[in-house]
């Protein structure tokens, strides 16, 4: 094989060298054209050139953005942070970022400065309506596109007052799990959070589940402490008041004595 047919097959494989994913041009408009004649690089490959190595793509949101011509290279705030793509809503919180339009007025936690990466976005009909930062480990819970957003501009069933236009987990991924009506099964959020926490368990392998298991019991005892914390506060501020009420001088707080030598 000639010099000049190597070049040729170079030329025509498409080929991009990697890029240092906070020193790059910007991608615009969808259909971009590179210099081999190809169409605009897909989200998937967008990701792989903002540096994230190795994502597994496995929810069904997650394979359609992949494929779709990708929009921008991901920027995050803090470029030393890695960020956990075990989970499945935060490979679509990727994907969705690179693939989605930026809203024409960040969310209040985008605004704050919140979130993994330095734009607010959004893609139409999904993610419950809340932006790719909001959607990242937290699911959209605090992404105030959930208060604002127009249910009828958006594809897909709407759930109860048409507040909130939840998309449904395929039943395959629940493994046959019903959530049981109650009293919380009536606000769609709570059960669609409890059915997507099934699914993705579901769907990882044994040591991402014990890693979700340990970072569960963390958060558990955390609340546990944080509400004894309260509890004591609250005490002390009901002496304080009664002492004054009753005109008596505080009750002193507690000292811990050192043992004598």
């Amino acid at each position: 094989m000639d010099l000049s047919t190597a070049a040729s097959i170079l030329a025509s494989s498409g080929a991009n060298p990697m890029v240092n994913p906070h020193d790059h041009p910007d991608f615009g408009e969808v259909g971009q054209v590179d210099d081999a004649g190809q169409m605009g690089h897909t989200t998937e490959s967008l990701a792989l050139q903002s540096g994230y190595q190795n994502v597994i793509v496995e929810s069904a949101l997650a394979k359609r953005l992949a494929r779709e011509p990708g929009m921008r290279l991901a920027q995050q705030r803090r470029p030393e942070q890695q960020l956990n793509l075990q989970r499945r809503s935060n490979v679509e919180a990727l994907f969705a970022h690179i693939a989605g339009e930026t809203a024409p007025v960040p969310c209040k936690n985008c605004h704050k400065g919140h979130g993994p990466w330095t734009t607010c976005v959004v893609v139409d009909g999904q993610m419950c309506g809340s932006c790719a930062n909001c959607w990242f480990n937290a699911s959209g819970a605090r992404c105030s596109f959930h208060e604002t957003r127009n249910p009828a501009a958006h594809a897909g069933a709407v759930i109860g007052d048409g507040a909130f236009n939840i998309p449904a987990i395929p039943p395959a991924a629940l493994g046959g799990f019903n959530y049981v009506s109650g009293p919380a099964s009536a606000d769609p959020v709570v059960k669609y959070t409890i059915e997507r926490a099934m699914a993705d368990i579901r769907a990882a392998d044994k040591r991402t589940r014990h890693m979700l298991m340990i970072e569960a019991a963390a958060k558990q005892l955390a609340f546990q402490i944080v509400a004894y914390e309260d509890t004591v506060h609250e005490e002390h501020a009901q002496e304080h008041a009664q002492a004054h009420a009753q005109g008596h001088p505080p009750p002193p707080e507690a000292i811990m004595e050192e043992p004598e030598a």
